[in-house]
């Protein structure tokens, strides 16, 4: 049995791609295909979690209340057996898909992913091709950037270069190599994202093409495209907001406050250019990966004078207005919002949440204690 284990990168198109791999599940069964539901039923998000060393943790590892290292194994152990079942009672499957982003972006030493190449053996593949996807690094930045504010980060511009989460997404010479060192030279197949190289300029269409499926026709549903493009103005004023309206609370919990602001400011500040990061940084994002892109050209692509062609962000903005003004904006839409959603009293400031937060609690343990005694 073979196995596509499509890794990203980020920013590529994988949540439509995804999305339309779990909308055909099983038609793709019908053409002999098997996108797997016990490893998640959109993004296969457990399978590198599966090959984390024992010792990790992160932010998927916490929203499932994994602390110890014997969570995380009895979690692993768990994902492991339930994917052998899904495929020991799979029928007329010759090729297995497996897709999230985050195989390529959580899994960075060469121990976990001989531990994915074992797992994937151990459950009877016997080839295993390596798809991924690779955009620009200063279009990788940008979007991830948008994506950080999206969900709730404060931050005013995208890190630089140097910053090793981002790094890794963006260096694909380093991917390519981590990724061929465990599965093999042959294993690796890289594709260009972007609108003049993808077939039909479609993730899924040029998927679809790369896996060797027979052509998609009515009988495939197409998922509905999400506007998550966010105008230059809607981004400034929203990494203001999460600063006064942080995405989690001192506990770390998710705070609920902020509801589900950022669909606001998508949906209502969307007229105008999207955002751009400041010139100087494509400039370091550039210059930091010239020489990792020129060696993926010379390996994959030897055909194309460069890897990539002029960034499609550079039609971009960065908004017109003052920091002043977009201060003056953002913390007005953060009043509003909070006198509206918080209970009282009403507050204005996160300072002053995180004050009036202790008060209540307080007073909360007050009336409980008072009730405790009144019930003895």
């Amino acid at each position: 049995m073979k196995c596509i284990l499509h890794i990203g990168t980020e920013k590529t198109g994988t949540t439509s791609l995804q999305a339309f791999l779990n909308l055909n599940r099983e038609t793709l069964a019908e053409q002999g295909y098997l996108f797997t539901k016990s490893t998640g039923l959109q993004n296969n998000r457990t399978l590198p979690v599966a090959a984390y060393n024992a010792d990790r943790r992160d932010d998927f590892t916490h929203l499932h209340k994994i602390y110890s290292d014997k969570d995380l194994i009895t979690y692993q152990t768990a994902t492991i057996n339930a994917l052998r079942a899904e495929l020991e009672s799979a029928r007329g499957i010759h090729t297995v898909i497996f897709s999230s982003e985050h195989i390529q972006s959580r899994l960075k030493t060469d121990e976990e992913l001989s531990r994915l190449k074992d797992i994937l053996t151990s459950l009877g593949f016997q080839q295993i091709s390596i798809l991924v996807y690779l955009r620009a690094p200063v279009e990788i930045a940008n979007s991830l950037y948008t994506t950080y504010v999206i969900y709730g980060s404060p931050l005013s511009i995208p890190p630089g270069p140097e910053n090793k989460h981002w790094c890794n997404i963006c260096d694909h010479r380093n991917t390519i190599t981590r990724f061929r060192k465990i599965f093999g030279m042959e294993a690796i197949i890289p594709r260009i994202y972007s609108k003049k190289d993808l077939v039909d300029g479609s993730t899924i269409i040029d998927f679809a093409q790369a896996i060797a499926l027979p052509p998609l026709t009515e009988h495939y549903v197409m998922p509905k495209k999400k506007n998550q493009s966010m105008t230059a103005m809607g981004l400034e004023i929203l990494h203001r907001i999460n600063q006064e309206i942080p995405k989690f609370e001192e506990d770390q919990k998710l705070n609920p406050l902020r509801r589900n602001i950022a669909q606001y400011i998508l949906k209502y500040l969307n007229y105008g250019d999207k955002y751009r990061m400041p010139a100087e940084l494509m400039r370091k994002y550039e210059d930091a990966f010239r020489e990792s892109n020129e060696w993926v050209r010379s390996e994959y692509f030897p055909h194309r004078q460069i890897l990539f062609e002029s960034s499609e962000i550079s039609n971009g903005s960065q908004s017109s207005f003052q920091p002043a003004e977009l201060d003056q904006i953002a913390k007005l839409i953060s009043v509003l919002w909070l006198e509206t959603y918080s209970p009282k009293p009403r507050f204005y400031s996160s300072r002053a949440y995180r004050i009036l937060k202790t008060m209540w609690q307080q007073k909360r343990k007050f009336w409980e204690s008072v009730k405790s005694i009144a019930n003895r």
